[in-house]
Parts: C-alpha cells; structure tokens; sequence
C-alpha cells in the first residue's frame, strides 16, 4: 500500500523507502480484480500499512470481501482507538525477540508499542499472528516468545531468516548462518510455506507495489513485469514461474515440502535455498543435487 515506514529496521529489505502511495481507487480496482480471480489471501502490507493515508478507507470498502484480509503491521502505531476500527480477519504483527533483541533490530522502544498494539488487536476481537526474523540477538530468546505466543493464543509464527540485501547490506552486524539458524525454524507453527507442489517459491503469490506495478515478491521490486491496476489476471500470466523439477535440487526427497525454499536468498533462480538445505539437514553434491 506504502513505501512509507515510521521505523528503521536494520534487516529491511528496503533500503530507501519512499512517500509512495497506492491510490485508493487503484487499491481497491486489485481487490476486485484478485476476487474475481478466486485469491484467497489479501496481505495488506509496506512499509507500514498503517501510514496508508487511506487504510481505514480500504478496511471499509472491503468490509465483505470473499477473500481473506491480512494486515501485516509492525504494531506500533495501533492503540485502543484505532484498533476498533481495523476491519479485518488476521492482524500479523512482527515480533523480532523479546523487548532487548527487538529493541536491537527495530529501535528502542519499539517492543513495547508493539505488544501493545498487539493486545489492542486482541480486545477489538480480531485474530493475531506473529512474525520473526532469526538475528544474533534473539537466538537465546526463542523460549520466552514462544511462551507469549502460547499464552495470546496466536493463530501462527512465521519465522525466517534476513535476506543480504536493503539495509542489511548497510550494517556491519553479523546475523546468523544458515546452520546456526535452522534450529529456530522449528518453533514456526501454522502460516505457509514458501510453495506450492510442484513450483518453487513464487507460484503462489504475487506483490502489487504502491506504484501499481506487479513483482514477484518485495524482493523483486525491480524487476516489475506489468501493470496490476490495468490486469492483475494479465500479471498473474507474465510472472515467471520456476517448477520444482527445474531446480538443480530436484532429486531431493524434501524438494515438495520447501520448494527449494527462497528463490531471492538462493544464489541463482535454479539454486536450493541454503536455509532449507540446513532445515531439512542436507547437502548438495556436485550435481546440485540435495542428500540427507
């Protein structure tokens, strides 16, 4: 909806967010067409949602939908008042540790505004979900978020590992391997994956930009391949899909359960994610191909 963001996270993929809008017409003008399409699942996402000059505008006149609404938020700037009037079926909130290892990533203070954003979600009787990224300063706090996870009865636990690009790639902080990272993988419950049978990461989804233009994913933002206010459905056909028996990792007895996971994180479009290589605990020979 927004390039706009009230943070400044050290992992964003987004190196320089800009004040982008998508217009509302042209918001909801994707909305109908992804229903007509039979979507199942609307993430309203940025930068942050909640600077979209129109949000509440859009929760309105997509009160109704056939589609599932998601509002992927980083929390902090929901409270009592606002929350009431956020219409829609999940909100995800990102929770990237406990108060000093979220603090670390996303400023301080951040923690505290987005558990309490969380529990305003909760008393306005909307569904919450949570998102994690793995980073050095989090890993000894797993216990404790999945504690509070438990006990606020989250709906999922998205967890994944930063992308070497954005503001990642302007920090000299070490984040964790692929190795070191896959252990905390396991506390992730409900939510998807990154693929659907048969296709690699990519075929399931698909990000409309505040620009109007479609990508595959925010990863992708430059490299848009049509205009998603004139047809999405026309998008949907000009987006490059890669099927599982394309990827060097195709022999793998895990290549249906991970797609071969992030194809932005992979090292080329064909290569396994090594993320999901150290998930799954195996290795690639030299043919690319994966064994346990």
């Amino acid at each position: 909806m927004t390039s706009r963001c009230n943070l400044a996270c050290l992992h964003c993929y987004q190196a320089k967010p800009s004040p982008v809008d998508l217009p509302l017409p042209a918001a909801l003008a994707v909305v109908r067409q992804f229903e007509e399409m039979a979507g199942l699942k609307l993430l309203i996402s940025g930068g942050e949602p909640m600077l979209y000059p129109w949000i509440f505008e859009l929760f309105d006149k997509t009160a109704g939908s056939s589609v599932r609404r998601v509002l992927i938020t980083n929390g902090t700037l929901i409270d009592e008042t606002n929350a009431k009037r956020i219409g829609v079926d999940e909100v995800q909130i990102s929770l990237d540790g406990w108060e000093r290892g979220h603090d670390v990533i996303r400023g301080p203070g951040s923690f505290v505004k987005a558990v309490r954003g969380l529990e305003a979600v909760r008393a306005a009787g909307i569904g919450v979900s949570i998102a994690t990224m793995i980073h050095r300063d989090n890993l000894n706090e797993f216990d404790r978020m999945a504690a509070f996870i438990e006990e606020i009865g989250a709906m999922s636990w998205g967890i994944d590992l930063p992308c070497a690009t954005g503001k990642m790639d302007q920090t000299n902080r070490p984040f964790v391997s692929p190795e070191d990272a896959a252990p905390f993988m396991r506390y992730a419950f409900g939510g998807g994956g990154h693929s659907t049978p048969g296709f690699a990461c990519g075929h399931h989804l698909m990000t409309v930009l505040p620009s109007g233009q479609g990508v595959k994913c925010g990863f992708y933002a430059d490299h848009p391949f049509g205009d998603a206010i004139a047809s999405l459905l026309e998008c949907r056909r000009l987006m490059p899909i890669v099927r599982a028996e394309e990827l060097a990792c195709r022999g793998c007895p895990h290549i249906d359960s991970c797609g071969g996971g992030c194809r932005f994180r992979a090292p080329d479009s064909r290569a396994p994610d090594p993320l999901m290589c150290a998930v799954f605990g195996v290795i690639a020979n030299e043919s690319g191909f994966r064994k346990p």
